[in-house]
C-alpha cells in the first residue's frame, strides 16, 4: 500500500497558529521589558536634573534674600535654567517611547485578529 502524505489537520494547523502567537507574545514581552528598563533609567536621569534645578532655585532664593546683589541672581538663575533645560532635553530625547515601535503588543493584537478571521473562515 502506498501511503499518501496527508495534509495537516485543522487542529494541528490551529495549534501551530497558537504556537506562533505565543512566540510573538514572548518577543513583545521581552521588548517591553527592555523598553521599561530604558525609560526608568532616563527618568532617573531626569529626576537628578530636576533635583539640581530645585537646589539651584533654593540657592538663588537664599542668596537673593541674603545679599541684594543682582549679578549673583543672574548667575544662579542661569544655572537653574540650564539644569531645567538639561532635564527637559534628556526626557524628550531619550525617555519617550520610540514612535516607530507602535503601540505595546500591537503586533500580537493584529496577528490575533487575523487568526480569528482565519479560524472563522474555516469553521463557518
Amino acid at each position: 500500500m502506498d501511503s499518501a502524505v496527508q495534509p495537516p489537520s485543522i487542529v494541528s494547523r490551529v495549534l501551530g497558529l497558537m504556537a506562533d502567537h505565543v512566540d510573538l507574545l514572548q518577543l513583545e514581552v521581552q521588548y517591553e521589558a527592555q523598553e521599561a528598563k530604558r525609560r526608568f533609567l532616563f527618568l532617573v536621569v531626569c529626576g537628578v536634573c530636576v533635583f539640581f534645578a530645585v537646589v539651584m532655585a533654593q540657592c538663588w532664593l537664599i542668596y537673593g534674600l541674603h545679599r541684594a546683589g543682582v549679578s549673583l541672581h543672574w548667575i544662579l538663575g542661569s544655572l537653574m535654567a540650564v539644569w531645567s533645560g538639561a532635564g527637559v532635553y534628556v526626557y524628550r530625547r531619550w525617555a519617550l517611547r520610540e514612535s516607530r515601535a507602535g503601540e505595546p503588543f500591537e503586533g500580537s493584537r493584529n496577528e490575533f485578529k487575523r487568526s480569528i478571521q482565519w479560524i472563522q473562515g474555516h469553521f463557518s
